[in-house]
């Protein structure tokens, strides 16, 4: 169980943490088959090669999110949504993005990106636990060079 307290004064959340199993070696098409939402962690530059990667593999309308400007969510559509840089959320885009994931009337897969270990964020209160769990269905670490991922889990 997953115990994150959000803030001061705010409510500890508690979280099953389901296990994980280990993709070995991380298929990029395994991936893309599972219809399930991707976080990928790494450097900028293997962010940008694994999302090209990606790209490839992906079926139906691509739309493109990012995190920290502003900038009102995309309309759900089947297919899938890249959310660039969600470390970068502020705690109303979080909320914003949690309703849009929860409310998708249509299945949306989402890959997410962050080059902070978003578990981290978590631990320490400033990224939504609940959200978190939304967002790491299949957590990518990507070599800091190649945008090869290192290790892959999938719960």
């Amino acid at each position: 169980m997953q115990s994150v307290t959000r803030g001061p004064g705010a409510a500890t959340l508690s979280f099953p943490c389901p296990p994980l199993v280990q993709i070995d070696p991380p298929d990029w098409e395994l991936v893309v088959a599972s219809r399930q939402n991707v976080l990928l962690q790494g450097a900028e530059p293997a962010l940008h090669e694994a999302v090209t990667l990606l790209r490839r593999q992906l079926c139906g309308p691509i739309q493109h999110w990012l995190a920290g400007h502003g900038v009102p969510l995309p309309p759900r559509l089947a297919g899938a949504t890249f959310l660039m840089d969600v470390d970068a959320c502020s705690d109303a885009e979080q909320a914003a993005l949690l309703e849009w994931l929860q409310e998708a009337d249509c299945r949306v897969q989402v890959v997410s990106t962050t080059r902070r270990k978003l578990h981290d964020s978590v631990e320490r209160g400033e990224f939504r636990a609940d959200l978190y769990y939304r967002l790491n269905i299949v957590l990518l670490e990507l070599e800091p060079k190649t945008g090869t991922p290192v290790t892959g889990l999938m719960r």
